[in-house]
C-alpha cells in the first residue's frame, strides 16, 4: 500500500488508495465503451516459487497487479500498477516479472507497466489525466530544464540590465568590470 493513502470501497472491492480506486472507475468506462475488455484485479503473479535451501523452507515470492485488461484498440494484454512513486523493491519486482513474461512483451502480446495520475501535466483540451510513469518522468524533466531555462533568461536580462545601467555594453568593458570587482587593476 501507498505512504500516506486513503484505503476505500468501490463496487464491493477495496482499494489501497483513491488513486487506484479512481483508475478503476476510468478502466471500468472504457471497457463499458469497447476499449477494453475482461477487466480484472488483483491477479497474483509468482516472480519466485518457494523453495528449500539447507533444510530451510523459503516462502515464494509473488507480484500482485493492480489490474489486467485486454486493450482492444492495441490489441494486446495490459497489466498494470497504479503508482505515485515507485518503491525500490517495486523495481525489482517489475524486473522478475518482465524476465519471466519476457517472451509475451517481445512478441507485443503483453504489456506491463505502472499509471501515474498526472493532473498537472493533462492535455490542456481535456485529456486523461492518466499517463505512464516513465513518460511523466520524461515530461517532469523537460519541465524543468525549461523552468531552468526561463529562469537563466530572467538572470541573464537582470544582469545585462545591470550592466547597461552601469555603462558597460561592450564585451571589453564588462572584462575591465570584471578585474575592477576582482580587485584587479584594468
Amino acid at each position: 500500500m501507498a505512504r500516506n493513502a486513503t484505503k476505500c470501497v468501490i463496487d464491493g472491492f477495496d482499494f489501497d488508495s483513491l488513486t487506484e480506486s479512481r483508475r478503476y472507475l476510468y478502466l471500468k468506462e472504457l471497457e463499458r465503451c469497447g476499449e477494453i475488455s475482461d477487466l480484472k484485479r488483483q491477479i497474483k503473479h509468482e516472480l519466485l516459487p518457494a523453495y528449500t535451501v539447507d533444510g530451510r523452507k523459503v516462502r515464494d515470492w509473488n507480484y500482485i497487479s493492480d489490474f489486467e485488461y485486454y486493450d482492444e484498440l492495441e490489441r494486446i494484454y495490459v497489466i498494470e500498477d497504479v503508482k505515485g512513486r515507485p518503491e525500490p523493491i517495486d523495481k525489482y519486482k517489475r524486473k522478475m516479472f518482465e524476465w519471466n513474461n519476457r517472451d509475451g512483451i517481445n512478441r507485443r502480446e503483453m504489456k506491463f507497466f505502472w499509471i501515474c495520475e498526472a493532473p498537472k501535466y493533462h492535455i490542456e483540451d481535456g485529456g486523461p489525466m492518466w499517463v505512464e510513469y516513465e513518460l511523466l518522468l520524461k515530461i517532469q524533466m523537460q519541465h524543468k530544464i525549461e523552468e531552468e531555462s526561463e529562469m537563466i533568461k530572467l538572470v541573464l536580462y537582470v544582469l545585462f540590465t545591470i550592466l547597461e545601467k552601469v555603462g558597460v555594453t561592450t564585451i571589453d568593458q564588462t572584462k575591465k568590470l570584471n578585474e575592477t570587482l576582482k580587485g584587479k587593476k584594468p
